[in-house]
């Protein structure tokens, strides 16, 4: 069992995340509730950043994605609404809400997370959340304990055929993690997106997956418009975050490569189409180059049988 901190992000009366005791005024996008624990972590800014990610939802609501920061730790689920449901007019076309959780994802790898209901309950309340006069300084942690089945689920996908395909993608993420923070690859995932994410997790050591970042419906269209490039952030000389360089404002910034890091390791995108080679990043279907005859990659093929 384990214990997680836990973040709203939505349009709201809300506060600022930079200055936890400051509530703002005024119906905008901004933090609603939080752990105030989560205001003394040093990589509060990169909080501040990740928090407020706009996923490329579709049609309709309900729809979601998941994204996990690993520099942070931080798991979060992102959920639509539809157009017209908020009692308020807004400008802004869509609304969203972010809820996200800190915690030990060592002992609990992120992914035996994504589908329980009791965690992922903010759509239900986002409306709530929107017409609440004040603001809550504290949300309630909450306890998860991952469940059997989910395990034995991912091991029958694999065993279905895709093996080599999981042995190589697992060579390919030990291959990358290898080299220096600053010219490692992602892998690009087209299909079956979140049950692939979690073969490969509970293919590693859960320490080892808790340090795999992963997002479960990148927007292809602005990957392909920029060859993937927005996949990355950009650290300080002490290798803390320091800014993303996709962010409005930050578009002119001049950066070191060194200091350049993947925000995403694994990245699945929202539907499947043909994808050109590319140094940035290789797509799972098609990894060349690496080598998985060591008997580890056998060993994690058999998950149905551990």
């Amino acid at each position: 069992m384990n214990n997680f901190k836990e973040i709203l992000f939505t349009h709201c009366h809300g506060i600022d995340l930079l200055d936890g005791e400051k509530p703002l005024s005024g119906r905008e996008y901004r933090v609603f509730s939080a752990d105030f624990a989560l205001f003394t972590r040093p990589n509060i800014t990169f909080l501040n950043t990740a928090v407020q990610k706009k996923f490329p939802f579709g049609e309709g609501s309900g729809e979601h994605q998941f994204a996990y920061f690993a520099c942070s730790p931080f798991l979060m689920r992102g959920t639509s609404f539809e157009d017209g449901i908020w009692q308020y007019a807004d400008t802004r076309g869509g609304k969203f809400i972010n809820q996200g959780y800190f915690g030990n994802f060592t002992i609990i790898r992120p992914t035996e997370m994504l589908n329980d209901p009791n965690i992922w309950d903010a759509y239900e309340k986002g409306l709530d959340y929107y017409n609440t006069e004040g603001v809550e300084k504290h949300v309630t942690n909450k306890k998860f304990t991952p469940l059997p089945g989910y395990f034995y689920e991912i091991g029958n996908f694999i065993a279905d055929g895709r093996r080599e395909i999981l042995k190589n993608a697992v060579a390919f993420i030990l291959k990358e993690y290898a080299k220096p923070k600053h010219e490692r690859r992602f892998l690009v995932i087209k299909d079956n997106v979140e049950k692939w994410i979690a073969a490969i997790h509970y293919a590693l050591p859960s320490q080892m997956a808790s340090a795999v970042s992963f997002v479960t419906k990148a927007e292809i269209t602005s990957l392909e418009k920029i060859g993937l490039n927005n996949n990355k952030y950009v650290v300080d000389k002490t290798g803390k975050f320091d800014y993303d360089p996709f962010e409005p404002g930050n578009e002119n910034k001049k950066t070191n490569k060194k200091n350049e890091r993947i925000m995403f390791m694994l990245v699945g995108i929202k539907t499947p189409v043909f994808l050109a080679d590319s140094e940035e990043y290789e797509v799972m279907s098609k990894i060349s180059n690496v080598d998985s005859h060591h008997e580890y990659y056998n060993l994690i093929t058999k998950l149905r049988n551990h």
